[in-house]
């Protein structure tokens, strides 16, 4: 246990507290990259990538380009470039795993605890704040959900709550510094500051309060400390001015900004910078309450006469005035979106909770124990369910992408929607696989759907769809949901084709959907000619007339199989049917693939419904097979009746055998190179 005694006055902390701070940020640092890849990025952070691989001047103007494969939209992004710069050079150097896209905000959030250890104990020899709040403002830092959240995530939120903390600190540098350096470290000021305001607009709103600083610093220099306080307020007027008009003037931009009451806003922020995003705020609101007001207990302690003749109210400061600024500007134009956002004063807020804590303790350590515990407790709760519960998680779209890479075929159309998420679906899905399939001859194709803000186009190109694709493959993201909102992509398909796949995705917040339909119908009037004939019956239920095996699109994808199916007579029950292959291993001896075990369609053709007499064409696959050369195989088929389990037997067939146990159909199977020669990766 530390006692409060191994603080002294000067700053200087007891004999192990750099091992403290080692140890610490070795553990933040462990925490941030621990599962690093685990979430899926969402849209947010793509734009990120986007922005950050684009052209260096693209890059400096925010300028992106959002296509839907036949037209393209600028647009301008809400941020600034700083963040973008440093994370193009990762890029550029590293490659675009999640890994390295992440890991600019792992490495702020974790130097947030020596810029927060080097503020403390600037205030501690101050004497603003008690002794033991440095290494608890460390503590606390060290186990924030809130940078873990945001160290975590593409952006660069951490960044600048970093940024905040170290252009505060060189401004205090500064104020103290004697003549001959003054210089310097204002230059290293301005610096820290620029990248500061590079990085987020709502940098501005901290400028107020470092210009009452820097007149304190100059306060012998009336016009020049009025010029400083008035070029603190024009910055912000000119910065938040500039931001509307960059990002209101685009469609549906600022639609997401809200004006909210302080007695929203309040626990909002409370919340956030306590306990994260990854709990209920209405079942953790008293431990926020105790954050909050071990922050107030800082607050004042830190404003008494000694402490505010040393700059002490300049951390009340740094976190009132930028809310309060900014409910002003909501005044005019909503500003708010998420906490995130306010991210800047969340290293201000910690060192006043850190503050209220570290006066308990020096008084009744065992208090400040306890509450040090009580406000661990808490972080560690908060990161528990951030790891483990899927509430806190991100939309699945590596398993979207995964089901594409396994089951597209030749013949088959991808329709993204939105197509704003473009990017998105480009780093998860097999889009540029798709394009370069497509390039090498084979007949797949995507786009992005619905064309923007032209409707008759879309459907245009819906309509093309019918003679040129068999398969239409769907990704319906609701994470932008301006595109389409009365779903009419979905409607048109399912009112001209046959839905054969409707598959949800884990999404916390949205809808994430991938659905397959069927254009041109599933019945034909006679065996097509490149078929292989069987004339199979199963029991006097099913007979197979035929089957059409085709090319794989890429190695491991799945194998096309199209049966043709007849019905002997009105079906009173579901039947489904196993398809496996046995691939021959040249010595005899056979390697089995994962059967295929079905209903005809999934479910969306089902025997009950077919006319007797009509042949029906199921489009259906074989996994679990690796074809690296053209051979054979063979397939083995069995039906039975969903319901009683009981399979049919096969009466007779014109191709193949029957094998030994009555109720399987052995038939020959080529086996044919994919048509593109490289399986995409994720």
């Amino acid at each position: 246990m530390i006692d409060a005694n191994d603080w002294n006055r000067s700053g200087r902390p007891f004999t192990g507290g750099r091992w403290l701070l080692l140890l610490l940020i070795l553990v933040a640092f462990a925490r941030l990259t621990w599962h690093l890849e685990a979430k899926n990025l969402w849209w947010d952070e793509s734009l990120s990538l986007q922005r950050a691989e684009s052209a260096w001047g693209a890059l400096l103007a925010g300028r992106i380009l959002i296509s839907d494969s036949l037209t393209q939209q600028a647009t301008v992004d809400q941020h600034p470039f700083g963040y973008f710069v440093l994370l193009g050079f990762f890029v550029r150097l590293a490659g675009e795993s999640e890994f390295v896209l992440r890991f600019p905000s792992v490495m702020a959030s974790t130097l947030l605890l020596p810029g927060l250890w080097a503020l403390g104990r600037l205030f501690v020899r101050r004497g603003v704040l008690p002794p033991p709040a440095a290494p608890l403002a460390l503590f606390l830092a060290a186990g924030s959900p809130f940078y873990l959240w945001y160290g975590q995530e593409v952006r660069m939120y951490t960044l600048t709550a970093l940024l905040a903390v170290l252009s505060s600190y060189a401004l205090l540098r500064w104020t103290e510094s004697e003549s001959h350096v003054r210089r310097r470290r204002l230059a290293v000021y301005i610096g820290v500051t620029a990248a500061f305001l590079s990085s987020h607009y709502f940098a501005a709103l901290l400028l107020p309060v470092h210009a009452l600083v820097l007149v304190g610093g100059v306060r012998r220099r009336r016009k020049l400390a009025l010029l400083l306080v008035g070029a603190g307020l024009l910055a912000v007027a000119g910065t938040v001015a500039t931001a509307a008009w960059l990002i209101l003037r685009q469609p549906h931009s600022g639609s997401n900004f809200v004006s909210l009451p302080l007695s929203i806003l309040l626990p909002d922020l409370l919340n956030a910078y306590s306990l994260g995003l990854s709990v209920n705020i209405e079942r953790v609101w008293w431990l926020d309450l105790v954050f909050g007001l071990l922050a107030l207990l800082g607050g004042v302690w830190i404003v008494r006469p000694r402490g505010a003749a040393q700059s002490g109210w300049l951390i009340p400061a740094l976190v009132v005035v930028p809310v309060l600024l900014l409910v002003l500007v909501g005044q005019i134009q909503p500003a708010y979106m998420n906490a995130r956002h306010l991210g800047l004063i969340s290293g201000f807020f910690l060192l006043l909770v850190a503050g209220g804590v570290g006066l308990i303790w020096q008084r009744h350590w065992l208090a400040g124990c306890a509450l040090s515990l009580l406000l661990a407790g808490g972080m560690a709760y908060s990161t528990h369910n951030y790891f483990t519960l899927p509430e806190y998680s991100k939309d699945d779209f590596a398993g979207v992408g995964a089901v594409l890479r396994r089951e597209m075929m030749p013949g088959d159309a991808l329709l993204l929607n939105p197509p704003h998420m473009q990017r998105l679906f480009r780093y998860y899905l097999p889009v540029d696989a798709i394009a370069a399939a497509e390039t090498n001859g084979s007949a797949v194709h995507w786009w992005g759907m619905p064309i923007f803000f032209a409707w008759e186009k879309s459907e245009n190109v819906l309509t093309s769809l019918a003679g040129r694709y068999r398969r239409v493959w769907l990704v319906t993201s609701g994470m932008y949901p301006y595109a389409d909102p009365q779903q009419q992509v979905e409607n048109w398909l399912a009112g001209n084709g046959l839905r054969i796949r409707e598959q949800g995705f884990y999404s916390p917040n949205s809808v994430l959907e991938l659905d397959l339909f069927l254009l041109g119908g599933a019945v034909a009037e006679e065996l097509p000619a490149d078929a292989t004939p069987v004339r199979a019956d199963f029991g006097d239920a099913i007979r197979l007339e035929g089957y059409k095996v085709g090319r794989p699109l890429w190695p491991g994808a799945a194998i096309p199989v199209t049966y043709y199916w007849r019905g002997l007579r009105a079906l009173d029950e579901r039947y489904k049917y196993i398809a496996g292959l046995e691939v021959g291993l040249g010595d005899g001896g056979a390697l089995p693939s994962r059967p295929t075990e079905r209903e005809f369609y999934d479910g969306a053709l089902p025997s009950l419904w077919w006319t007797p007499g009509v042949l029906i064409v199921e489009e259906s696959e074989i996994y679990g097979v690796s074809v690296s050369s053209k051979g054979e195989a063979t397939l083995s088929l069995q039906l039975y009746a969903a319901q009683t389990l009981e399979k049919l037997p096969v009466v007779t067939t014109e191709t193949g055998t029957i094998d030994v146990d009555g109720v399987s159909l052995k038939l020959p199977f080529p086996l044919f190179v994919p048509e593109f020669g490289v399986m995409p990766e994720k």
